[in-house]
């Protein structure tokens, strides 16, 4: 349920945004992380906020019913900078 509901989307909306270099993510039972590499060089904040807008139109494609609680953070690795966000599924 969470891969396809919630990794998948998630994944496909970070795909369109300008800057971004590749995609990773790790699913697990109630659990998803996924990780959006920016290209080197790239604006962060540009591409952070429109990630974080593109994002927030495609709620309602996750699963109602139950709370999902949203973490992110942007850290750098190496020359890289990568956007992480993690989304635990909780009993609504």
């Amino acid at each position: 349920m969470v891969e396809g509901f919630i990794t998948e989307p998630i994944e496909r909306i970070a795909a369109t945004v300008p800057g971004v270099d590749f995609i990773d993510s790790n699913t697990t039972a109630g659990m998803s992380t996924v990780n959006v590499w920016l290209k080197l060089n790239q604006n962060s904040t540009d591409a952070l906020s429109e990630l974080s807008s593109r994002l927030s139109q495609i709620r309602f494609e996750l699963p109602t019913g139950r709370k999902i609680l949203p973490f992110q953070s942007g850290e750098q690795i190496g020359r890289s900078l990568v956007f992480i966000w993690t989304y635990r599924l909780l009993p609504a």
